[in-house]
């Protein structure tokens, strides 16, 4: 990984104090998940929320480190019911019922029980603006691994373009970036925070962190029947090498973060939130930079990987 970027490395100080009672709860509902208990510890996973989350207060980063497990966990589980698309139909209407107050239908079912828990939790410090939004973005999320799971099953090959865009949108970075507005309390007012502006800089941040996993992972990846990484789209479009299409992919990153801070030099004035507007526009570097770090700091073996290119 050589992309270097313009910003500071943070790490959120309650880590250490709160990972204590997040792995004790986790450990409540990963009975038959260990494997992936496991591969969540040794990814260091909780690091990569305390860098991209570095100034979470402790009650609020809890609750991101749980959500941060789910959201793992169910990307795992939903992988392995690739060929149960109604079944995943199913979980899913499950899970927007529960963040909505409902009662769980699948409540045998350990990560149902997790999220039914988390949500219960989360419902006692998030407005009901926070709730309903982040429940837009649930829903889109959950929807398109139904679509994936269906393509999956039923059309194994489907275009490439449409492939990677639907692994960016169900990657974790695009429903996690609403806990920038949460882990500073909700602070922005829905104009601000809905402003065309801030938008914008959501989706380079959530571009710029989804590339840098490509990047990371394109070895990895490479070994699926079907390949959901932009590097494959970038060879076949420019017909290169496997190291000049990373080398493009590097130059993606560095255009969204110079369109990222050109944007933030332009912006208009806040008047009396523009402090915590700074703030969240500290928050979507720490997401950025933080990627980064992890990628390079906490998972040794995945940065090693991307070091080594492929031949061509």
């Amino acid at each position: 990984m050589n992309i270097q970027l313009p910003f500071t490395s943070k790490l959120n100080p309650h880590l250490e104090a709160v990972y204590a009672e997040h792995s004790q709860w986790m450990s409540q509902y990963t009975h038959g998940f260990k494997g992936q208990a496991s591969l969540y510890q040794r990814q260091r996973l909780p690091h990569l929320l305390a860098r991209v989350y570095p100034h979470a207060c402790a009650e609020r980063f809890r609750l991101i480190l749980d959500w941060g497990s789910w959201l793992f966990l169910q990307d795992q589980w939903f992988r392995s019911l690739t060929s149960q698309p109604e079944f995943v139909a199913s979980l899913t209407n499950d899970l927007l019922h529960i963040f909505n107050g409902a009662t769980p239908r699948y409540a045998h079912e350990p990560l149902i029980a997790m999220f039914a828990d988390w949500s219960q939790r989360m419902a006692s410090v998030t407005s009901h603006q926070w709730r309903e939004r982040f429940g837009q973005t649930l829903s889109t999320y959950l929807h398109d691994w139904v679509y994936d799971v269906y393509c999956i099953t039923y059309q194994p090959s489907i275009n490439k373009q449409l492939t990677i865009e639907l692994h960016q949108r169900i990657g974790a970075a695009t429903s996690t970036l609403d806990f920038v507005d949460f882990a500073q309390a909700e602070l922005l007012p829905p104009s601000v925070k809905y402003d065309a502006t801030f938008q914008h800089l959501g989706e380079i941040t959530n571009n710029v962190v989804c590339w840098m996993h490509d990047i990371a992972s394109v070895e990895r990846d490479l070994t699926a029947v079907e390949p959901q990484n932009i590097a494959v789209l970038v060879k076949e479009r420019e017909h290169c090498t496997w190291s000049r299409a990373i080398e493009r992919i590097e130059q993606m990153c560095y255009t969204e973060v110079a369109t990222f801070e050109r944007i933030v030099a332009e912006r208009p004035h806040y008047a009396e939130f523009e402090l915590d507007v700074n703030d969240y526009i500290e928050n979507l570097r720490a997401w950025m930079q933080g990627t980064i770090d992890w990628l390079r700091i906490d998972l040794t073996s995945v940065s090693q990987q991307a070091n080594v290119l492929l031949a061509a």
